[in-house]
């Protein structure tokens, strides 16, 4: 069996100190002895660029558990302590008193395991950074999308991407390119609409081959990209990957004809919808301080101008926004752009009702935490003197109940949103605690987290 990385031997014990090097070089490790070391060493120097540490965990008396702790991605056995019993996933174990060697490979043999899901575990974690970097949103649709491309990555099927046009199908497939295996390999566009029958698919081909619009393909075309397919399967080539994109229903086409029922198949092995912008525009705030920054600009929307763009229906969607953002920068220098400020397409009618829940919306937000704390004291059966609460919720909707048009539904949606949220915050994200925090049971809690599109 033979072994990787860099080994840190930490034992006192000179004899089995020279014993496990012997052993561990052999196995192929790069074994490190340090020429002096104490309790008073400095750590990190030692530690830096170590996979895995065989030590003595006497020397550090009680603060081993703390040592382990603070290296997360080094793996630990203990060589001497018997008596050491420790849960934490870097920890492999204790070598038995003879250090024989069996007993050391079956240690070393989780070392693999924690190797792996180490790496899987910095994977996700890089995967879900830039995703997040690259497709805006934290919408639950948005989160799905990003879910469901962190997951393919992982393999070489083929992907169909579907949304209407502007909602960052193109996006999505160079975002799976450059989280797979292929990413130092060509991503080969393919715009469909314009493509030329006489064309022929080679089979050395190598990358990412991205069908942009796959519903505009020919019939003929559509022939020999489904020969193309058929080959590589059967060959067993995983030489390239087949992304596509549409705009169309394609299952309409099939039941029309118009697109072979076999190449659908073949394509729809992994399916992801881009929504449309109209459907998840509480994230319009959050792309567009994206799109604004890349535009290296600096520039915010006033409420009540996001407010008019939430209610635009953004035929053209997250391009169209793009567009507008570029216009903004342009033609206006001013730090904050105001509802007076927007192409008169997009400033929408707000009424009455609109205007009202603008005004509860810019509540100050101390306000509606107080309030919100006041009304979890309450459901909890706790007591807060008699002054304080009716100080606290009078002074709270003290604004709003002075409004004529007052919409006691929205009131209650949006207190109950505000007071989910206040609690998942409380609790640092974690449903459980937010739900005692609420007085409700989990399960009820996440119901209401999937109604209102919560993070």
């Amino acid at each position: 069996m033979h072994f990787s990385g860099n080994l840190l031997l930490l034992d006192l014990n000179i004899q089995r100190n020279n014993s496990l090097k012997t052993i561990c070089d052999f196995l192929g490790f790069n074994t490190k002895v340090p020429k002096k070391f104490n309790n008073n060493s400095a750590l990190d120097e030692i530690f830096k660029n170590i996979d895995i540490c065989l030590l003595d965990s006497s020397i550090f008396r009680d603060n081993f558990s703390k040592i382990i702790n603070k290296y997360p991605k080094i793996a630990f056995i203990d060589v001497e302590n018997s008596n050491c019993e420790l849960n934490s996933p870097n920890f492999l174990g204790v070598l038995d008193k003879e250090n024989n060697f069996t007993n050391l490979l079956d240690i070393l043999n989780k070392y693999s395991d924690f190797k792996k899901n180490l790496s899987l575990k910095i994977f996700t974690q890089n995967t879900q950074s830039y995703l997040k970097n690259i497709i805006q949103g934290s919408s639950f649709c948005m989160m799905q999308v990003r879910s469901l491309i962190q997951k393919v990555t992982l393999s070489n099927a083929p992907v169909l991407i579907t949304g209407p046009l502007g909602s960052g199908k193109e996006l999505a497939a160079k975002a799976i390119h450059k989280l797979s295996f292929k990413n130092a390999e060509p991503f080969i566009k393919i715009n469909c609409s314009c493509l030329n029958e006489e064309l022929c698919f080679k089979e050395d081909l190598k990358g990412t081959l991205f069908f942009d619009e796959i519903g505009d393909i020919s019939l003929l075309m559509q022939a020999k990209l489904l020969r193309f397919i058929e080959k590589q399967k059967s060959n067993n080539q995983q030489q390239i990957r087949i992304i596509a994109a549409s705009r169309f229903n394609l299952e309409s086409m099939v039941e029309k004809k118009t697109l072979r029922e076999d190449l659908f198949y073949h394509l729809n092995i992994f399916p992801i919808e881009m929504p449309a912008l109209k459907n998840h525009c509480e994230d319009i705030e959050e792309i567009a301080d994206f799109l604004i920054k890349q535009s290296n600009k600096n520039f915010s929307f006033s409420k009540k101008a996001l407010y008019s763009l939430k209610m635009y229906k953004w035929p053209g969607n997250v391009q169209e926004l793009s567009n507008l953002i570029e216009r903004i920068a342009i033609l206006h220098k001013t730090d904050v752009i105001d509802y007076d400020d927007l192409p008169k397409s997009y400033q929408q009618n707000l009424n009455e009702s609109f205007e009202f829940n603008l005004k509860r919306q810019v509540m100050d937000d101390k306000e509606f935490l107080k309030m919100s704390e006041c009304f979890i004291c309450m459901h909890k059966g706790h007591r807060p003197t008699l002054n304080t609460l009716e100080h606290e919720i009078a002074h709270a909707f003290t604004s709003i109940l002075k409004e004529d048009n007052i919409c006691l539904k929205d009131m209650v949606t949006d207190l109950e949103i505000g007071m989910i949220n206040h609690a998942l915050d409380k609790s640092c994200g974690i449903v459980s605690k937010a739900a005692d925090i609420l007085g409700l049971r989990r399960t009820t809690l996440i119901e209401k987290i999937k109604r209102y599109n919560l993070k």
